[in-house]
């Protein structure tokens, strides 16, 4: 049992389940611990009980008790939510029927606290609300009933504390109710410290993608700054040979003319040399 309790609880091994595996190891060590040592509570609630000569209704803490063991044995078959009902709602009668017989000596103020902490642990804050609404509700039912005088500690009840088996039904019931709590506390507190780490670990990477923006935005803005100056300079360049082709057009256009001028006047002058010859022949 406790070798199974460790294993369960090993924080090396929760540390990489999911939410709802780790909700449902959570929830399979409660129900360890509650059908366990929960059972060994009952069985000395009953032989205490039936000293007490209340033969009849000790038997009832068993069948109080019977939906918690239902949860234990169909675990494997039942929904998360399903077996924490169960667990809750057990624990719930039990506390109230050991309200209604010892009043606020028993265990009960634990047990309600118990069940109101497993609920906001597995279930939410507001199924956790109720289940403290319904406890607190029925600590004042119960406050009524007493000091109304409906209802009655029994005279043996008083004197418990001078036997055995109540001292040792005290202690199992502390230690399965201690339990509870340090398992459901342990949870929240690994979970919170996950989220830190989690937290941090986010942090980190968002800091390391935020400094390769940082070198890739600068290595952007210097790879466009060399290709505006490239660009610059290939314009200077083709503004310069613009200016270039432009002297050079100017410079053929200057030769065409002076080219074609000629042309118009060797045309001439060959027009009239001919003319001279033709006059020549005919003298």
């Amino acid at each position: 049992m406790l070798r199974f309790v460790f294993n369960e609880f090993d924080p090396t091994k929760l540390s990489t389940l999911s939410a709802e595996e780790d909700k449902k190891k959570t929830l399979n060590l409660i129900l360890y611990i509650t059908a366990g040592i929960g059972m060994i509570s009952v069985v000395l609630s009953i032989f205490e009980y039936m000293q007490y000569g209340f033969k009849i209704s000790s038997f009832l803490f068993l069948v109080l008790f019977s939906p918690i063991l239902v949860a234990f044995i169909f675990k494997s078959k039942l929904e998360i939510n399903t077996i924490s009902s169960l667990i809750i709602g057990s624990a719930y009668l039990i506390g109230v029927y050991v309200m209604k017989n010892e009043g606020f000596f028993g265990a009960s103020l634990l047990i309600f606290i118990a069940i109101s902490v497993y609920t906001t642990l597995l279930l939410g804050i507001k199924e956790g609300i109720l289940v403290v609404f319904l406890s607190v509700l029925s600590i004042f039912l119960a406050a009524l009933l007493f000091v109304n005088e409906n209802l009655d500690v029994q005279t043996v009840i008083l004197t418990s504390y001078k036997n055995y088996i109540s001292w040792l039904n005290m202690t199992v019931t502390f230690i399965m109710l201690a339990l509870v709590l340090n398992v459901s506390i342990y949870r929240i507190q690994r979970k919170l410290v996950n989220s830190f780490k989690y937290s941090e670990l986010k942090a980190i990477e968002l800091s390391k993608t935020n400094e390769e923006l940082n070198n890739l935005k600068n290595e952007l803005e210097s790879k466009v700054l060399e290709r505006t100056n490239e660009i610059k300079t290939n314009n200077e360049a083709l503004v310069k040979s613009n200016s270039d082709l432009k002297i050079v057009n100017d410079e053929l256009e200057r030769l065409n003319r002076l080219f074609v001028g000629r042309e118009f006047r060797i045309k001439e002058l060959r027009d009239k040399v001919k003319e001279l010859e033709e006059h020549q022949k005919i003298i």
